[in-house]
Formats: structure tokens, sequence, C-alpha cells
């Protein structure tokens, strides 16, 4: 999945969000709402295996697997996750710069470690 980069401190930190879930096999799934529009959002949520599509995208990282739906591969071309922690617990941020039509969105998530 070379259109969307995760950064090991993302990696790490949705290993460990993903750890705590007690669901077996759960990971994560990248899509697009209202891609293409000016009000798309880019969104990142947890993936059983029984929501797990046969036209999913994925790749698999070193502790998880990473499911992307095919309607929004064409929109998170250089998407970007990256987590960085801080006083506060730290923040999840996705910058997907082709959601909209050619705009830029950047979108954070707060989060307590």
């Amino acid at each position: 999945m070379d259109y969307i980069d995760i950064t090991p401190s993302a990696q790490e930190y949705l290993a460990e969000l993903l750890s705590k879930q007690d669901v077996e096999g759960i990971s994560v799934r990248i899509f697009v709402t209202d891609a293409g529009t000016p009000n798309a959002e880019t969104c990142l949520a947890y993936c059983r295996p029984d929501e797990v599509k046969i036209t999913d995208e994925f790749s698999d990282l070193e502790k998880f697997r990473v499911y992307v739906d095919p309607n929004s591969v064409d929109y998170l071309d250089e998407a970007f996750i990256d987590y960085s922690a801080d006083r506060m617990g730290g923040q999840l941020t996705i910058k997907a710069p082709n959601d909209k039509t050619g705009a830029y969105t950047h979108l954070t998530l707060p989060t307590n470690r």
C-alpha cells in the first residue's frame, strides 16, 4: 500500500489501541466519506474480522493489518498518518491532501494514552 504513509509512531500507537480491544483479529480500516466533494472526510476506524469486505485493499504492517475501502483509494494517494506524544497524551494526525476535489485536508484526533 504505497499511497498511505503510516509512521512507526502511529503504527505503535494503533497497535496498542488494537491490543486493548479484546477482539481476535481486529484491525484498522481507512476510508473517505463524501470523497471528491467539499464535505469529504478521511476516517480511521476499528475493523472486526466480520466487517472485512472481499473488495477491500489491505496491507499487513508489522503488528496489524490495514484495510482500505476500494472506493477511497484514489482519494488517499499521498495520505499520511502520524502520532505525536505530548503532555496531554498525544495526537493521531491524518493528512489526506486528495480526499476533497483537489483540496488539502488535515484531521487531528486527540487521544489519551
